[in-house]
């Protein structure tokens, strides 16, 4: 399909994240009740569909289903010790893929003092 016949609308990132943060949130509470506290921090990443398939076939196969409608779907897949940190994979009208990495704040603070 060739998109140059649409119009083109520049974002910038901060915003997108911090709209990708926001439903991360929304499922996390709706899923498990819980709210993600300022501990964890949100990183975006927009990649090629060819070059994540090894990941967006672990998240497939392994993660969680939610399709809420309205044109977007989120698939997440959890660390096993932590019920929030994980990939979520967030898919807006087939046309917007991104994951989004949620980890706690302190894991990278160890990993870089170690």
């Amino acid at each position: 399909m060739n998109y140059s016949e649409y119009p083109i609308v520049i974002i910038d990132s901060e915003e997108v994240t911090k709209v990708m943060e926001k439903i991360v949130r929304g499922i996390t509470y709706i899923a498990d009740k819980s709210f993600i506290d300022d501990g964890y921090r949100f990183e975006l990443i927009v990649v090629d569909e060819g070059q994540a398939t090894e990941i967006q076939k672990l998240v497939d196969e392994k993660g969680q289903l939610f399709d809420p409608g309205a044109g977007f779907q989120v698939r997440r897949l959890l660390v096993e010790n932590d019920r929030i940190g994980g990939i979520y994979f967030i898919d807006i009208w087939g046309r917007f893929r991104c994951y989004i990495v949620v980890s706690p704040k302190a894991l990278k603070e160890k990993t870089i003092g170690t």
